[in-house]
C-alpha cells in the first residue's frame, strides 16, 4: 500500500504595482493560484513605502516560483 506524503510548500510571490491594470489582473490571477495544493502565494506590493523589490523584478506583474521568474506579465 502506498502512503501519500504531504508535498513540501513552494513559495510563489507575484510583484505588482498598484496603478497598472495588467496588474489588478495578477491579482484575480493570484487568488486563483491560492486555491492549488503545495503553492504558498504571496503578493508583493511594489509601491508600498519601504517595500523592497528583489532583483529579479525589473518589469509588473512578475511571478517568481521557488526564487526563479516565471513569468514576465499575466501568463496566458
Amino acid at each position: 500500500m502506498a502512503i501519500a506524503l504531504p508535498l513540501p510548500e513552494r513559495p510563489l510571490s507575484m510583484g505588482r504595482c498598484s496603478s497598472a491594470s495588467v496588474c489588478r489582473e495578477a491579482v484575480l490571477i493570484v487568488q486563483e493560484a491560492r486555491s492549488i495544493a503545495g503553492l504558498e502565494v504571496t503578493v508583493v506590493n511594489l509601491d508600498a513605502p519601504g517595500q523592497r523589490v528583489p532583483l529579479q523584478v525589473f518589469a509588473t506583474p512578475t511571478y517568481i516560483l521557488d526564487g526563479l521568474v516565471v513569468s514576465l506579465g499575466n501568463p496566458a
